[in-house]
């Protein structure tokens, strides 16, 4: 049965090592200035889903100083969206001591853009809802770019590039003063792929072209900074495909998620569950964690080079006349799962957190499967609760109609579902909750969240073992927008 809610998640809501770091100081929680021994990290980002991890990992550890974040405006955030974003972060973080700036949207010649949808998503933060705040910095002209947050964080003295996105500011700063590049001490960077498929597939471009994304997107870009003999490590598409986003995260966030960074990223993955699915990965996360722990990384090193034009523009090669990279061949994935786990849960909680708009009670007694009173009336996060007084295992179907289906359409289809082909795919019009259904046992209770859609939602009693379920019709509430 737990098989099902996972496997339809879709619709069944169901339903380098780190180099030594000169003395630094950072604020302290009471403001004041706290002076230790610290590792001094400039990062460089597109503040997708996996950099936001990153980030709330970066910055609530205790070892590490974060002197100024960069946006990679070739990355998949668009600038304007990208500084509210960061700066709404920041604030909830209590670290509005770091200065912050975005880059150049256009890359160089033989660059690629992000789809629009992964843009739009990360744009929207991936539906995570952070208090606005009101800018410091009245007229947005004036704030720094990125090549200046840049600049002022490595003047400061020796410090480590943490590239999590296309390195098109890193070919400014290179450009615009060559000698900035002295004070740094590495560029640690998730990027490339070695021998694992890529994964940039922009036509002509394909997975066997070896491209990954943070060096495809603006591979001039990539190639100017890698020849500049700048210290480089990289944490490869080898390295994170041993790190896939645990499919049972949210129940892992939702064990404990009072800090900040827990409870930030656990609203992500209720609003938008898609980003657990097959094929995501934690790739940021690796290379933030090998900054503190670079044993949880398989390291070797390999002289390389880069295709520079061409459908494999970006791609990494092994090449004995090119420069020598160190490079991160394997992850422990369950030891950066719980490195990861463990810095999103330091710190402070969030002030007001992860909290449900509304709740939903279900009963199931074998037979009839009953809506409890009173329903909740507004689309968004709900609370859950299955009591199940059957003496059999029970979870919860629980769906949104889309327009010109009906409800009984919706239990058709999932009656008629063959759920042990992994191939099976619900229809657009069933509109997908975020976040996880309710499982009990036989005579017991379960609660989660969930992300419910406006309009007509219903809900199915799915009683019984994998792959024999019986489904008993709940039926259906309107939630407004």
């Amino acid at each position: 049965m737990r098989w099902v809610l996972v496997a339809w998640s879709v619709v069944l809501l169901l339903v380098a090592c780190a180099p030594d770091a000169p003395t630094a100081q950072r604020p302290a929680a009471d403001g004041s200035s706290t002076s230790r021994d610290l590792l001094p990290v400039v990062v460089d980002t597109d503040l997708g889903a996996d950099d936001l991890l990153a980030l709330l990992v970066l910055l609530r550890d205790p070892a590490v100083d974060v002197r100024g974040i960069a946006i990679s405006g070739t990355g998949l955030v668009q600038c304007e969206q990208g500084e509210q974003n960061l700066a709404r972060l920041l604030a909830v973080l209590d670290r509005t001591d770091v200065p912050f700036g975005c880059g150049r949207e256009k890359p160089g010649p033989h660059g690629r853009s992000f789809p629009v949808e992964w843009r739009r998503a990360s744009d929207a933060m991936n539906g995570v809802d952070l208090p606005e705040v009101e800018d410091p910095v009245e007229d947005l002209v004036a704030r720094p770019d990125a090549v200046a947050v840049l600049a002022q964080a490595v003047s400061a003295g020796p410090a480590t590039v943490l590239a999590l996105g296309p390195w098109t500011n890193l070919a400014d700063l290179l450009a615009a003063d060559p000698a900035a590049l002295e004070q740094v001490t590495g560029i640690l960077s998730m990027a490339g792929t070695i021998e694992a498929p890529g994964n940039l597939e922009v036509a002509p471009t394909t997975s066997s072209d070896h491209v990954e994304w943070n060096a495809g997107a603006d591979s001039d870009a990539f190639a100017a900074v890698l020849g500049s003999g700048v210290p480089v490590t990289l944490v490869p598409l080898d390295a994170t495909r041993h790190v896939p986003v645990p499919e049972d995260v949210l129940a892992l966030l939702g064990a404990d998620h009072e800090a900040a960074g827990a409870d930030i990223a656990y609203e992500m993955y209720l609003r938008a569950p898609a980003l657990a699915g097959p094929g995501n990965y934690w790739f940021d996360p690796v290379a933030a964690v090998a900054l503190t722990d670079p044993d949880l990384l398989t390291w070797e090193q390999f002289t390389v080079s880069v295709t520079l034009d061409g459908p494999a523009a970006g791609r990494i090669s092994r090449d004995p006349s090119g420069r020598p990279v160190r490079v991160a061949t394997r992850a422990d994935g369950d030891g950066v799962v719980e490195a990861t786990l463990a810095g999103l849960r330091r710190g402070a909680p969030r002030p007001g957190g992860v909290v449900a708009n509304g709740s939903l009670e279900v009963s199931f007694d074998g037979t009839t499967c009953s809506l409890g009173t009173p329903l909740p009336t507004t689309a968004g996060i709900v609370s859950l609760t299955l009591r199940n007084s059957w003496e059999g295992p029970t979870g919860l179907f629980v769906a949104g109609v889309g327009d010109g289906h009906t409800w009984d359409d919706v239990v058709a289809h999932v009656q008629s579902a063959d759920f042990t082909d992994p191939g099976n795919v619900p229809p657009a019009w069933i509109r997908q909750p975020g976040g996880e259904a309710p499982f009990a046992d036989g005579r017991g209770d379960a609660t989660s969240l969930a992300v419910l859609p406006s309009g007509t939602v219903g809900v199915l009693c799915a009683a019984g073992e994998f792959p024999q379920l019986r489904f008993v019709d709940g039926g259906t509430f309107v939630l407004g927008g």
